[in-house]
């Protein structure tokens, strides 16, 4: 896969020229940003990139800019996420019935296992 990498809200897809976001369409600049982090996630936290991408592209463009410029301000945001996950699993795991929460679990893991 090509390594992605933003600078100053402009994507660059390895040798390809780059592009301006502010050019591109919402849900265009949304999966590109969504590409870029998700690789960024995926080398800290590999079992739980998708679920911490997802909750970090909720947060503010700005922010999300800034966490995936700053490698120690997206490690500790992702180590946040994994915190709220660490809680959040056992709630959800008592509020469903047995097969349920094999399902949940699941469905927590990245289909590449």
């Amino acid at each position: 896969m090509v390594r992605l990498s933003v600078s100053n809200k402009v994507v660059y897809y390895g040798n390809l020229p780059p592009y301006d976001l502010a050019s591109l369409p919402p849900e265009t600049q949304r999966k590109m940003i969504g590409e870029t982090l998700y690789q960024m996630v995926e080398e800290l936290e590999p079992r739980f990139a998708p679920k911490i991408t997802g909750m970090i592209l909720e947060l503010d463009q700005d922010r999300v800019f800034h966490l995936m410029e700053s490698p120690e301000a997206l490690k500790e945001t992702v180590k946040e996420a994994m915190k709220i996950l660490a809680d959040w699993i056992p709630q959800q795991m008592q509020l469903l019935g047995k097969e349920d929460a094999c399902k949940f679990l699941a469905s927590m893991l990245p289909a590449k296992l």
